[in-house]
């Protein structure tokens, strides 16, 4: 994995936990405005409650989002030691703000007063002497394995 590659899981954590949290709440809000229905299949007709259908779906939901968040605390954790190492403050401010942080280009230029060209120089300058901790393993595929462990127990 590169050192971009290994930076922009931190990007993407957040966005899909939100993204999660927000799935949750729209199965929380079907489940208070359902009714039970008849659905009828093999052995005749039966009762089934769409509140209980969601109810099942958001208690999935909750479990994975359980997982993610430990599993991308972890990261995060691991992302921020890789980057305090780096020897430059600069460096540590702008990947820090880039990444950590998810900022845009523009802001991170606001905030520090530097040029675009000087900016994207550090940034260059940043990943490069970062240094990818050998055993790094993608978070997504952190995610997947624990998903399937917990599927299996």
């Amino acid at each position: 994995m590169t050192a971009r590659e290994y930076l922009q899981q931190a990007r993407g954590m957040m966005a899909r936990l939100e993204a999660m949290n927000e799935r949750r709440q729209r199965y929380e809000d079907l489940a208070t405005s359902a009714t039970a229905h008849y659905r009828s299949g093999p052995g005749g007709t039966r009762r089934v409650s769409s509140v209980e259908e969601y109810a099942v779906k958001m208690a999935d939901l909750s479990a994975e989002m359980n997982i993610r968040a430990g599993i991308y605390t972890e990261a995060l954790r691991e992302i921020e030691a890789a980057i305090d190492a780096l020897p430059n403050q600069t460096y540590r401010d702008v990947l820090r703000l880039r990444y950590l942080n998810a900022w845009s280009w523009n802001r991170i230029a606001r905030a520090t007063h530097y040029a675009d060209s000087y900016l994207y120089q550090v940034h260059r300058q940043a990943v490069k002497a970062l240094i990818v901790p050998p055993d790094a393993v993608p978070v997504e595929e952190r995610v997947k394995a624990a998903l399937k462990e917990r599927r299996q127990s």
